[in-house]
């Protein structure tokens, strides 16, 4: 049996996970070693939907953290800020991360990757807590007129995160008109609810009267 590094949580009655077979891996890294020692290696067929999902989506986001994954040292620990061991290093990484570049497109080939890099778990716990991303859809213009009034501005000229935050406007300013808006607008939405959704996420997809996103 591989050892394993904690990749992806899955919830549905049961808490699943499905795990990166490294051999030579200390443990399953993202976990505490309690609830590693808890895990029970389960098959693919155990998990519900696993063989007509798209799992291209999920190898998609797997490169994006694989780009900085072989960025850094084999040694590094792949929490980068505080060096939390539980996460595993670079290292145990970096082989899967490499193969993923040369997947060819589909879910099927996708499927094939995590089938061959990872392995399928399961724990006891009757209830467990699953955190997910949630990315908006809005329509949008990228002209004023109509319905599309309210606008997502990109930051000004000279803009940058400070303490206190600066001598820039505040919302309520900016939202006064403070800022050039026309010269600033990104993109035009229909309601300035979708605007606040938006902010508070920190990002979404627009679509256009095109259709395009």
């Amino acid at each position: 049996m591989r050892n394993s590094a904690a990749a992806l949580l899955l919830f549905g009655g049961l808490l699943l996970a499905i795990t990166l077979g490294v051999p030579g891996a200390p443990g399953i890294f993202g976990m505490s070693a309690h609830a590693a020692s808890a895990a029970t290696r389960i098959s693919w067929s155990d998990i519900e939907g696993w063989y007509t999902d798209d799992q291209a989506a999920a190898l998609s986001a797997f490169k994006g953290s694989c780009a900085r994954i072989l960025r850094l040292s084999p040694s590094a620990p792949l929490d980068t800020k505080g060096g939390d061991p539980v996460y595993g290093r670079a290292g145990d990484w970096q082989p899967a991360c490499k193969a993923a570049a040369k997947v060819g497109s589909g879910a099927a080939n996708a499927r094939g990757f995590f089938q061959h890099w990872f392995v399928p778990v399961r724990f006891p716990a009757a209830r467990g807590l699953f955190t997910g991303y949630y990315e908006p859809e809005m329509k949008g213009s990228l002209t004023r007129h109509g319905v599309y009034q309210t606008p997502v501005l990109a930051p000004p000229a000279g803009f940058r995160m400070v303490a206190g935050g600066g001598s820039f406007p505040t919302r309520a300013q900016i939202e006064d008109g403070a800022l050039d808006t026309d010269k600033l607008a990104l993109v035009w939405l229909e309601s300035p609810i979708d605007a606040f959704f938006l902010h508070v996420q920190g990002s979404g997809r627009v679509r256009l009267e095109t259709g395009e996103i």
